[in-house]
Formats: C-alpha cells, sequence, structure tokens
C-alpha cells in the first residue's frame, strides 16, 4: 500500500508544481543573448534584439540595437543609437522615444550606482 501511495504522490508531484511555468525550446545558434523578464524572452541575434512571447512569436514588428529590463515594469530600447523605453502595460508603443544617449551602470563599474540607468538628452 506504501509503494502504490509514494507512487501515486510521484505522478502528481509533478503536475501539482508545474502549473505556471513556462517552457521553451529553442533551436541553438539562433540567439547569442537570451534573458528571461516577465513571461517574455529577451533576445539578440545577429539580426537585432527583439521580444518573444510564449509561443516565440515576436511581440515587436522591427528589431533593435539592443534591449535591455528596467527591473519588472519596463524596458529600456535601442534604435538608431538612442534609447527610449516601453513600459508593460504596452510593449507595442514608446513610453519615451527614443532621444536619449546613455549606458547601463553595472555593479561592476560603481557600488554606488549599482544596476542604475545613465541617460543624457541629446541636444
Amino acid at each position: 500500500m506504501k509503494n502504490i501511495l509514494w507512487c501515486v504522490l510521484l505522478l502528481c508531484h509533478t503536475a501539482l508544481f508545474s502549473q505556471g511555468t513556462i517552457e521553451w525550446v529553442i533551436p541553438m545558434g539562433t540567439y547569442y543573448e537570451i534573458k528571461s523578464w516577465n513571461g517574455y524572452l529577451l533576445v539578440g541575434s545577429k539580426e537585432g534584439w527583439n521580444i518573444l512571447d510564449e509561443n516565440l512569436n515576436p511581440v515587436l514588428a522591427s528589431r533593435f540595437q539592443k534591449i535591455d529590463a528596467l527591473g519588472e515594469w519596463g524596458l529600456a530600447i535601442k534604435e538608431n543609437g538612442l534609447w527610449g523605453f516601453r513600459h508593460l502595460k504596452n510593449l507595442q508603443e514608446w513610453a519615451v522615444q527614443p532621444l536619449y544617449t546613455g549606458d547601463y551602470w553595472g555593479t561592476s563599474r560603481d557600488r554606488d550606482r549599482a544596476n542604475t540607468w545613465l541617460y543624457k538628452k541629446e541636444d
């Protein structure tokens, strides 16, 4: 009886704990960089960067020079050498048009400015 109970628990464990997860199978060599963000994939390839949904379909029609997450709420997207921003609520439209030059200050560059973006508006 114990063996049957263990088998049932083992089989049910997979179904119980796999709910709400997303699995992506991506062909090797397609992208040189892949980041997971809010149920999307931010992918970089030789053609440029884009956002893929859970079915691996592009969310945006065009490709960009770079896409980086700004936490859970938005993305910084580089187009034609300038950065703009898109919000999670509407990835199809620019929240802020690409007007800014800038760089990401990661943790290795400056401890006082760890994980912050510094931008300058082009004149």
